[in-house]
């Protein structure tokens, strides 16, 4: 590698920077205030203390004081989980707030990119990233994502011949998307790097829980074993990421043209005010934040479909029609005339979505269901629990795509109440890579889906593992067996 861990930001210097503006942030927690119901000090603490935090059963056991919200006295200050659908789409949208410690823990690896920042450095930066994303550029990627499919595709079928059927799911569905990511948003092949990047961005993945957790703000301090696997990751990934900027800027002063290319973009955009060019430092956060987004949440959500056509093998059978009767050669323009494989990929995104929970710190007070909510206090909002509401979603716990499909037979987003279904966020804060990350994994689904059964060993024992995603704790091992049109 010719990149050295001192040309970025280090990580220690961004935790520094990360607890000084939580501290400014923190609030005093004010008394004359009536509250939502919810858990006491106590509890929290328990919870706290048992390493509950964060977890889905924790979120689950919160949501259960509401609608339409509740309140948690947590160590870092207020919090109020809002159940509702507009409460939630007024604090994310319209009520001035920045993002919250959930996504700011992120900082120490993915710095200042579009995920973390806030106000003009965001929109800037943002603007950049955006031409890359388009419905025309995401048409563009289409020959490098089947390409990438295709050659996963070739690699099972040659394992397959050998005799080993055994593959493992997650890393398999992570492996490819950071491969498609490669090919599509940076114009390179990743290969050659996916084993020094890989495990350290999983590394960094399996320490959010603790970098979440009350204490981590204290015991980051101090060199614990956690703080130096962090630091160990983040210097693996910089590394990386530093030698793929000289390669695409040795490239670009060579006079290759780089094509539209989300790196060619953001490493030859000028700032229309400063006439300025990104600096390493804001070109590695762009490029880390994007490696990072652009490959474990479609990684998830692949992953939790595969587990859940094999549990409900009516509707593998009832999608698997679609796949057989589609073109042989498919498209990111023919994803469109997928609406079963759409609403297998929504419904999914409904039960197991990748992201979870979204949080927002309030910069000014706020009224919500009659409640006064603070100035600094943080809002959440949790996929997990709005997206399993009764009261929004009909027979809420099975796993039914036939609700996203209209009397016609096509895909349909009409059944969605504003607010309960957020898979990707909110506008204006919505993933910029979400249509990029549907058509992707729809592909995905129709081209691996049509050619092979994925049978997992023990799907009975699959839970969830909430980390910056949710993760199947165990990951997915699972068979492989061919698939022929109908079978």
């Amino acid at each position: 590698m010719t990149a050295t861990q001192d040309r970025f930001t280090s990580p220690l210097e961004r935790m520094t920077t990360l607890r000084a503006e939580a501290q400014e942030l923190r609030p005093e927690r004010r008394s004359d205030l009536e509250r939502p119901p919810g858990p006491t000090k106590g509890e929290i603490w328990g919870s706290v203390l048992r390493s509950e935090i964060p977890s889905l059963e924790f979120i689950e056991w919160l949501a259960s004081y509401g609608p339409p919200l509740t309140y948690a006295p947590m160590p870092r200050g207020d919090v109020y989980l809002l159940n509702e659908p507009e409460l939630l789409w007024d604090a994310f949208v319209t009520a001035p707030g920045v993002k919250g410690f959930g996504v700011q823990t992120l900082r120490p690896v993915v710095g200042d990119g579009i995920l973390t920042s806030e106000g003009a450095r965001h929109r800037r930066h943002r603007a950049m990233v955006q031409p890359a994303f388009t419905g025309r550029q995401i048409v563009g990627y289409g020959d490098a994502m089947v390409a990438a499919i295709d050659q996963l595709d070739r690699r099972w079928s040659r394992q397959y011949d050998s005799g080993n059927a055994r593959v493992e799911i997650v890393d398999e569905m992570s492996g490819l998307t950071l491969d498609i990511v490669g090919r599509t948003l940076f114009g390179m092949d990743f290969d050659p790097i996916a084993d020094e990047i890989g495990p350290a961005l999983t590394e960094t993945l399996d320490l959010f829980t603790d970098m979440v957790h009350p204490k981590w703000m204290a015991l980051s301090r101090y060199p614990s074993r956690a703080r130096r696997r962090l630091v160990r990751a983040v210097g693996q990934m910089d590394a990386v990421v530093g030698d793929l900027i000289d390669q695409k800027r040795s490239q670009l002063a060579a006079g290759a043209t780089g094509g539209r290319d989300m790196m060619t973009l953001l490493m030859t955009a000028v700032d229309p005010e400063t006439g300025a060019h990104l600096t390493d430092d804001e070109l590695r956060d762009e490029i880390l934040t994007l490696i990072l987004a652009g490959h474990e949440t479609t990684a998830m959500l692949l992953s939790w479909t595969w587990l859940l056509l094999f549990q409900n093998p009516d509707i593998k059978e009832w999608v698997a029609q679609e796949w057989d009767a589609a073109p042989a050669s498919l498209d990111v323009n023919a994803v469109k005339n997928l609406p079963r494989t759409r609403a297998v990929l929504a419904e999914s995104l409904r039960l197991r979505p990748p992201a979870w929970l979204i949080d927002r710190v309030m910069l000014e007070q706020q009224e919500f269901a009659g409640y006064v909510v603070p100035q600094g206090a943080v809002v959440l909002g949790s996929q997990h629990t709005m997206h399993r509401d009764p009261r929004f979603w009909p027979d809420a716990p099975a796993f039914r795509p036939d609700r996203w499909i209209d009397e016609s037979g096509e895909y349909t987003e009409k059944i969605v109440p504003r607010g309960a279904y957020f898979p990707f966020g909110f506008a204006p804060r919505r993933c910029i890579g979400d249509r990029f990350a549907l058509a992707e994994a729809a592909l995905t689904l129709a081209l691996l889906g049509r050619r092979w059964h994925v049978v997992p060993l023990d799907p009975g024992s699959v839970v969830s593992s909430p980390s910056v995603t949710q993760r199947p704790s165990t990951g997915l091992p699972s068979l492989l067996r061919r698939r022929s049109p109908g079978g």
